[in-house]
């Protein structure tokens, strides 16, 4: 009887505990919660820091397909950090690996301030989520920017599908044009030309359809493909036995 009456409080802690999570991401601007599990599954492997539960009382990060710029103060100090990362992707006929490689990059002082600057002169932190602007349109295929903000303690999870696709929006045109600066505040394109030399994996993804490969010999191919069976007989062998 203590046993059930044990994993029945468990299970209702639990389901409590999603609960007030929920309610605490709610608000009139924000909050989509098949992207907000979605991505926390992915910052997860890319081993990025939970805004959520961080000590850091305000903190941004803007989700730009492989690249996450983030930015925060604590105790009046500016920090922040550009995480470049891809997903390996393996032929059909192959088990997937599950591998992932991440660059982490620290922002200086300066850096973090000019990101600022061109938030604030956008408006960012004010635009709401794109399901509470009006005439925002939805899609399958596109790019799905996500913004993950919190200010004085109180988070926010905003996403926008494809602000190019959408007709007589603003909000969509303040966006991209608000995108447009901070890659080149960030000096993305740069950065992105050595991330891409420095990827271990033939091919790989970053969250949307498209697939990116590199141009190699036969030989190389497979000897790549010998290194991604030796890493998963060295995966297996680490799991624990059931």
């Amino acid at each position: 009887m203590k046993l059930v009456l044990g994993v029945f409080l468990t299970i209702m802690l639990t389901v409590l505990s999603k609960n007030v999570m929920s309610q605490s991401l709610v608000s009139n601007d924000s909050i989509d919660v098949f992207w907000y599990e979605y991505m926390n599954s992915r910052r997860e492997k890319i081993q990025a820091e939970d805004i959520v539960t961080s000590y850091k009382e305000d903190f941004f990060r803007l989700w730009l397909n492989e690249v996450v710029v983030e930015v925060w103060c604590d105790k009046n100090k500016l920090g922040g950090r550009l995480i470049h990362w891809v997903e390996e992707y393996v032929p059909y006929e192959e088990e997937a690996t599950d591998r992932y490689f991440v660059i982490k990059d620290d922002l200086d002082s300066l850096a973090c301030a000019s990101i600022l600057s061109v938030m604030n002169k956008y408006e960012i932190r004010q635009m709401p989520s794109s399901q509470y602007i009006k005439n925002w349109k939805n899609g399958l295929d596109g790019i799905e920017y996500i913004i993950e903000d919190k200010v004085n303690w109180k988070y926010k999870f905003k996403n926008y599908w494809t602000p190019s696709a959408q007709k007589d929006v603003h909000e969509a045109e303040v966006l991209e044009e608000f995108i447009d600066e901070l890659v080149l505040v960030i000096n993305e394109k740069e950065r992105s030309n050595y991330f891409h030399m420095s990827i271990p994996f033939k091919s790989w993804m970053n969250g949307g359809a498209t697939i990116t490969s590199k141009i190699m010999t036969y030989g190389d191919i497979m000897r790549m493909k010998q290194e991604r069976n030796r890493y998963r007989k060295q995966k297996k062998l680490q799991l624990p036995v059931k």
